[in-house]
């Protein structure tokens, strides 16, 4: 494909003295002979999209099949430290479709976010931002274009990771490293202090409820093990809330400090209950649920419901 684009009666290596424009019949002289305007940019763009859809397909190869990446030894330039980006975001099954450097800023292009795939978003942010520390921020640009960037800097990876790093490798450290993210992502988009703190007790509140109706039917049961998976993924609601709030300022900071204590608060009172108590307990994250909902997601289109 790439070679039906190139005419060799039109290339000149070595320099362009044989390029000409023909000012009376308005026409490029390529080698002194005339050439078609239409059929040399034809040339041109053809061989352009080509070489970006080899491109795509590497990145897209990259982030879909992380163990084609073989690791050996570090490479400090841009392009080792791109497939090592690409890489995490395959490891996270988010897929990226380009890479673009300006400076210390990345910018993937990505399929549009959905509520669904916002998790994974965040995920592929805060693998790529081990991969690569020297960066300060990332930008997601979604495929529509009246899709506003998804941008997190450097407050929100090193808020997330405080809360992720314990637990990459015994538990998934997503939702919980997600609030911080989703809060640091919201300011960036410009968003209220009180949208952003709204959006993001409505997560942490319906991600509470979420577990406590799935392990209901155990804990009706009485199973012990679904009593300490509860109360121990509550208490990591709370540590991501809480990291959140270190990101507001004032009233924001205030409610979303005061939720994180109150989870933890709930999860120490409950240590002793039998296992049954528990499917009717975690009332408070039902009345933030109630209060707050739906959350606010400015990269996605419109008001979603906010149990994801």
């Amino acid at each position: 494909m790439l070679a039906s684009t190139i005419r060799s009666e039109w290339r000149n290596a070595n320099a362009h003295e044989d390029f000409r424009w023909d000012p009376v019949n308005s026409t490029l002289l390529l080698g002194g002979q005339p050439a078609d305007l239409d059929e040399v940019l034809d040339a041109a763009l053809r061989a352009r999209a080509i070489c970006r859809g080899f491109e795509h397909g590497v990145a897209v190869a990259y982030a879909q099949n992380a163990s084609l990446v073989i690791r050996g030894a570090e490479n400090s330039n841009y392009v080792g430290r791109d497939l090592a980006i690409l890489q995490a975001a395959g490891e996270a099954r988010f897929p990226v479709l380009d890479i673009r450097r300006h400076g210390s800023l990345v910018r993937l292009d990505v399929p549009d976010v959905s509520v669904e795939s916002l998790r994974e978003a965040f995920r592929a942010i805060l693998r790529a931002a081990i991969a690569d520390p020297s960066v300060e921020r990332w930008e997601l640009r979604q495929a529509s274009p009246d899709r506003p960037l998804l941008h997190v800097d450097r407050t929100g990876t090193h808020a997330g990771l405080q809360v992720a790093e314990p637990l990459w490798d015994i538990a998934d450290p997503l939702p919980f490293a997600a609030l911080p993210l989703l809060a640091n992502a919201m300011t960036n988009a410009g968003e209220p202090a009180e949208t952003t703190a709204s959006t993001v007790l409505c997560l942490a509140a319906a991600h509470v409820l979420g577990e406590r109706d799935r392990l209901s039917p155990a804990l009706a049961h009485g199973d012990p093990a679904a009593k300490d998976e509860l109360i121990s993924t509550t208490k990591l609601i709370s540590d991501g809330a809480k990291a959140a709030a270190h990101l507001m300022e004032g009233a924001a900071h205030r409610k979303l400090l005061a939720f994180a204590e109150v989870l933890a608060g709930e999860c120490h009172r409950l240590k002793s209950a039998p296992p049954y108590a528990l499917v009717h307990e975690f009332v408070p994250a039902y009345r933030v649920l109630r209060r707050h909902g739906p959350a606010h997601l400015p990269w996605t289109t419109g008001l979603h419901d906010c149990a994801v």
